[in-house]
């Protein structure tokens, strides 16, 4: 078991660079609907391949409504670089078509939230999203909401698990589907798994959101960088 979670200035730095690289900047109609492009791409798919897949959809202006609308063939090419391109396809040109007459009231309402009330409904954005949006489950909706600035939510992924499996709180990880579908963890036990995650992230003195990149970043590369058994040097800087 894990019987400590050390965070070094390595990981830190690049939390910090990953949160910048991908967060929203532009807390508008067209750069919220671009961010969900963004999350569609994320389900079942490696990081490298997703911004591979979301830059082709922006270097050939596959981020708008109405460029998605006449490009159909394009959209579909993009997407077979994705691991279900077809989910994919289905998943980004239902949530086009329905853009204009329902879904941008909702994305009205988040911006609203975030410039003028201080992201004060972050889990009932959250639920809104999930129940009207095919193909958004709540790590998709989560990821969104972190990309827009809300750090009071966390994106529950395969690495989240592992870290909640290795630090005693969860004994077997089942997580979602292969098909493609990002509803597999039921909304009580990603709640569950979640506040597991506030637990730890208090315990270092970071928001959840933060946090739970800090875990993606360590974990996800862990491989490639560490041994597995060895504890790096703490490392103490200002919290986000």
């Amino acid at each position: 078991m894990m019987s400590d979670f050390i965070i070094t200035e390595y990981d830190i730095k690049e939390a910090k660079r990953y949160y910048e690289q991908d967060r929203i900047k532009d807390i508008l109609l067209e750069g919220l609907f671009r961010g969900m492009l963004y999350c569609f791409l994320s389900i079942g798919q490696l990081y490298k391949t997703q911004m591979m897949i979301y830059r082709d959809l922006i270097n050939n202006n596959m981020d708008k409504p109405d460029f998605i609308c006449g490009n159909i063939p394009l959209l579909k090419t993009i997407l077979l670089k994705a691991r279900f391109p077809n989910s994919m396809l289905k998943y980004i040109f239902e949530f086009k078509n329905k853009w204009n007459n329902i879904h941008r009231h909702y994305f009205n309402f988040i911006i609203w939230d975030i410039k003028e009330n201080d992201k004060k409904f972050s889990y009932e954005i959250r639920d809104t999203l999930v129940k009207n949006i095919k193909g958004v489950g709540y790590k998709v909706a989560s990821l969104f909401l972190d990309i827009c600035g809300y750090n009071d939510i966390s994106v529950i992924d395969i690495w989240s698990l592992r870290f909640l499996k290795e630090k005693g709180y969860i004994e077997k990880i089942y997580y979602g589907k292969k098909s493609g579908e990002s509803r597999g963890i039921s909304k009580n036990k990603y709640i569950e798994y979640e506040n597991y995650m506030k637990i730890e992230a208090d315990k270092y003195g970071y928001s959840v959101g933060f946090f739970q990149l800090l875990v993606w970043v360590k974990l996800s590369s862990w491989n490639k960088r560490y041994d597995k058994n060895q504890l790096l040097l703490n490392f103490d800087e200002d919290k986000k």
